[in-house]
This record gives C-alpha cells, structure tokens and sequence, in this order.
C-alpha cells in the first residue's frame, strides 16, 4: 500500500495550483488532479513529470453534481490516505451588473462555490481520522467587489462565508480549513502574487494552523 499522504486538487490548472502541487509533491505527497479538460490535466501532468503513483489525472466536470460524485467516490476507493484538500475551481468571466443574467450567476455558482459542499461532506471522514485540512483559494473581490467581474465577486463572497461555516461546523473534527484571499491578478512575473509564493503560504498554513484566513 501507498504511504504517501494524498492531496486532491480541484480545479487543477496551470497556476495557483500547479505551485502547490509541485510544493506538496517535493514533501513526499501523492497530487490527485481534477479539472473538467483531461488536455489541460495532461499538459500540468507533464510540467510535474508526473508519473501515476504519485500523479493523479480525473477529468470531471464539478459543476455536474453526479459526475462529481463518482470521481469522489473513486478518488477514495483508490487513495486510502487523503490528508488534504485544494478548492482551487473558478469560472472566470468578465460582466458588470448589466450583462449578467440569472442564468450566468447561477451557473458561475455550481463552478465558484456550491461544489465544496459536497467535497467536504464526502472527504470529512477521511479527513478527520487524519488530521488532514481542506485549503481554499479565495479572493479580495470577496471583500471589495470588482464591478467588471460581478459574478466572480459574488462567488468568492460566496465561497468565504461558505469557508468560515465549514471552520465552525468542523471545528471538533481535528480538520484545519485555511483559505487565501488573492487581491490581484496572479503571475509568475508578479513577486507578491505569484503562485509559488502563494503555495509556499498555503503550505505554511497547512503545517502551522494557527489561522484560518491570510489576506494577500
């Protein structure tokens, strides 16, 4: 049996969580990627020489509560040591407060936010016997809002207020939820918001667990 511990990635790209991937592999952790284009989790595969008994590809739509169960459902019967979680998934679309519909809101929720529900209620288990963690990727506009990205900004509201009930509700588990709040544009020409930069915190987080939210 594998000993590596596990961490499962959702909404894997070439960002944010490319960084934290590469910082968790580099501590002897297996990476589970998930992402709705199986192209796009081959090229980050490829960036982290990924073989497959330490990198893990699944494409699944999150958005399509059926299919994000399964992949759950297989990502737990096949890695018996998940000791952590990223929510890194965002559907990014410019539109102020008149271009949006209810449709697009709604349809931005079920990518932006509503899908860590049932990521926590289905790993909370497996978690809790480990004292495992659930990291979350969120962003300023959760504070100020951008009125060129109003959906996005409602869902990173959204998805803070969401992250601080899952603080409260898990807080006898032995589970450590930490969320980044990004205010910027992520680069790698960027210092501050660079995504190794901000593995490196989110890293730090999961080890020292004295604070559930850094705004960066």
């Amino acid at each position: 049996m594998n000993a590596k511990k596990v961490l499962v990635i959702f909404g894997a790209g070439e960002g944010i969580s490319l960084s934290v991937a590469e910082r968790f592999l580099r501590n002897n952790f297996k990476v589970v990627l998930v992402s709705r284009s199986m192209e796009s989790l081959l090229k980050i595969k490829k960036k982290l020489n990924g073989t497959d008994d330490h990198v893990q590809i699944i494409a699944c739509d999150i958005a399509d509560a059926e299919k994000l169960s399964s992949s759950m459902q297989n990502i737990l019967e096949s890695n018996p040591n998940i000791d952590c979680i990223l929510y890194n998934a965002a559907h990014i679309i410019q539109g102020n407060i008149f271009q949006e519909t209810i449709a697009n809101l709604v349809e931005d929720f079920k990518v932006n936010v509503a899908p860590l529900i049932p990521i926590v209620q289905i790993f909370k288990k497996t978690l809790a016997s480990s004292g495992g963690a659930i990291l979350v990727t969120g962003g300023g506009i959760a504070i100020e809002s951008n009125q060129d990205f109003v959906s996005l900004s409602l869902g990173k509201s959204a998805l803070r207020n969401l992250t601080q009930s899952i603080v409260k509700t898990l807080s006898s588990t032995g589970i450590f939820i930490g969320t980044i709040l990004v205010q910027g544009y992520v680069s790698k020409e960027k210092h501050l918001h660079n995504p190794d930069i901000i593995a490196k915190i989110f890293w730090e987080l999961y080890l020292d667990r004295s604070v559930n939210e850094i705004i960066l």
